[in-house]
């Protein structure tokens, strides 16, 4: 087994972080959008690879992909528009999921910069999204008696379309995709009155469906 490594991914999220909040700082505040959207999963898979202790005991725990289930989170973001049609931002967002036969629990925040593109202006607004940034996992087994957690990236694309239910509010149905990665995410195990540390690399990919609303 080779020695674990940390995951470089936690010493740049506080940076990450002040890097978002600068930038939201210096767009224009008057012609700001904010939103907030609950999110449903509709398709998910969860895979670990890759798990390193130095402990034999570890290979137990076993690697491969599984089905996600009870998938549902909440989000939230703030935009400045350029121009008619592009706008940028910041998103934060909480998403939960279960796996569908080891009973897993998995939990992640992201963080990052958002970007908006508005094909139409008007009552009806088709638009477009993509987001990137830091993501944060929790994932743990109550049962077999493991907890994993660790600092990875994440990439969100998707679309929708706003209707205007007065001059500053709309509401919106929308669909998105959302990737997520936790390279060396460490853990712990509590197996045969022991414990186990080791690191795996995880991945979540799922398929959300989305309804929101949005202030301008």
């Amino acid at each position: 087994m080779r020695t674990p490594r940390r995951p470089p991914f936690r010493y740049a999220a506080a940076a990450s972080a002040l890097g978002l909040a600068a930038l939201l700082g210096g767009l224009d505040a008057r012609a700001q959008s904010f939103g907030l959207q609950l999110h449903i999963g509709i398709n998910g898979e969860v895979e670990r690879d890759d798990i390193q202790s130095e402990s034999a005991l570890v290979e137990l725990l076993g690697e491969g992909e599984e089905d996600l289930e009870d998938q549902f989170g909440v989000s939230g973001y703030i935009v400045s528009f350029l121009g008619p049609h592009l706008a940028l931002g910041g998103r934060v967002a909480y998403l939960t999921a279960d796996g569908e036969d080891s009973n897993d629990d998995y939990d992640t925040i992201d963080l990052g910069p958002w970007l908006r593109l508005q094909i139409l202006t008007g009552p009806i607004r088709p638009f477009l999204d993509v987001g990137v940034g830091v993501s944060h996992l929790w994932a743990s087994n109550d049962t077999n008696e493991w907890d994993a957690t660790g600092f990875g990236w994440h990439l969100m694309l998707g679309g929708g379309v706003n209707f205007s239910v007065s001059q500053s509010v709309s509401l919106h149905p929308a669909l998105y995709y959302g990737y997520q990665s936790f390279p060396g995410a460490e853990g712990e195990w509590h197996a045969l009155a022991t414990n186990v540390d080791f690191e795996v690399d995880g991945t979540l990919d799922r398929l959300l469906f989305t309804v929101g609303i949005e202030v301008e």
